[in-house]
């Protein structure tokens, strides 16, 4: 029997300079203490701690790595990581989170919107714009294309030179 493995739906939660706790929904828990562990609860009864995890880097295949990683470094600002032939990184000047550009030989673009039998997209990046047209614009200066179908008003959809669609948007 493969082993499963649930988050409890409640959890104890201790509240600062108090001896008493409370139970708070998971989905709860990051606004009671930003370092509380979540415990996990496995099939074989057994409880365990959720090791310290944190997203740090967001892969884009491509043909070229470098050239992709050019594209996304001048739209984005973010300073060069690593550089290596098969391997280039961007890094967020201030979050500890990177995005990173690998070499896929046969890299197939996603159709946009995706049809039957078509490549799907597996992720596309949403960025945040304080002038939609101006970055649409800069976004096409720099190799970008406006993708034909447009879903959303406040939205613009654009292909990357290598074919990853990308979002631009503005928040209210």
């Amino acid at each position: 029997m493969p082993l499963h493995c649930i988050a409890p739906r409640t959890a104890k939660v201790e509240r600062p300079n108090s001896d008493r706790s409370t139970s708070a929904t998971a989905e709860l828990l990051p606004y009671f203490t930003a370092h509380a562990a979540a415990r996990i609860r496995c099939n074989d009864g057994a409880m365990t701690e959720r090791p310290n995890l944190q997203l740090s880097t967001i892969v884009l295949g491509a043909p070229a790595p470098r050239e992709l990683a050019s594209f996304y470094q001048e739209l984005l600002g973010w300073p060069f990581g690593a550089e290596e032939d098969d391997w280039v990184t961007l890094r967020h000047p201030e979050w500890p989170i990177s995005l990173a550009f690998q070499t896929e030989t046969d890299h197939v673009p996603p159709a946009w919107p995706a049809g039957p039998d078509e490549q799907q997209m597996q992720l596309h990046l949403d960025i945040e714009a304080d002038d939609l047209d101006a970055a649409v614009a800069y976004a096409e200066s720099l190799g970008a294309k406006l993708a034909d179908f447009q879903p959303q008003d406040d939205v613009r959809v654009l292909i990357d030179p290598v074919g990853h669609p990308f979002c631009l948007w503005v928040s209210e």
